[in-house]
């Protein structure tokens, strides 16, 4: 009878138990706050993000050159007096988002929208950064 050789073999278990206590360091990384999708739509940029719990007048955005900043705060679950908590990854309290755009943005036509949580912002890129279409004369 062969016996198949795993030299390894103790290493992965070491790794699985270093994963289970610690996490998986090779699993991309949370960032704080809520995750945010930015996607161009031509004109502008379009972020979304969701914020379940958060009211429109505790959200605060700011705009400037090329940077979207969005601060505000997730609203953490009231417990029962004595509850012991085993788990708790719902994100809760304030957070600040910045993110580096890749285009100037005209900070006077941005626009948000809160809705059922969800939290879109139109972000009209700067004239500079708009596409120009070009018109071919015949000679």
């Amino acid at each position: 009878m062969l016996t198949r050789f795993t030299p390894f073999a103790g290493l992965e278990q070491i790794q699985r138990d270093f994963e289970r206590a610690f996490g998986d360091f090779d699993a991309p990384r949370r960032t704080v706050g809520p995750a945010l999708d930015v996607r161009d739509a031509g004109d502008h940029l379009l972020a979304t993000t969701d914020v379940p719990g958060v009211r429109a007048e505790d959200i605060e955005i700011l705009v400037q050159g090329r940077q979207l900043t969005i601060k505000g705060r997730l609203p953490q679950t009231e417990l029962p007096e004595g509850t012991h908590v085993i788990r708790r990854e719902r994100p809760s309290g304030s957070f600040t988002r910045v993110l580096d755009l890749p285009f100037e943005l005209n900070p006077d036509a941005v626009e948000a929208r809160l809705d059922n949580g969800v939290l879109t912002i139109r972000l009209p890129k700067a004239e500079k950064e708009q596409p120009r279409k070009i018109t071919v004369s015949v000679g």
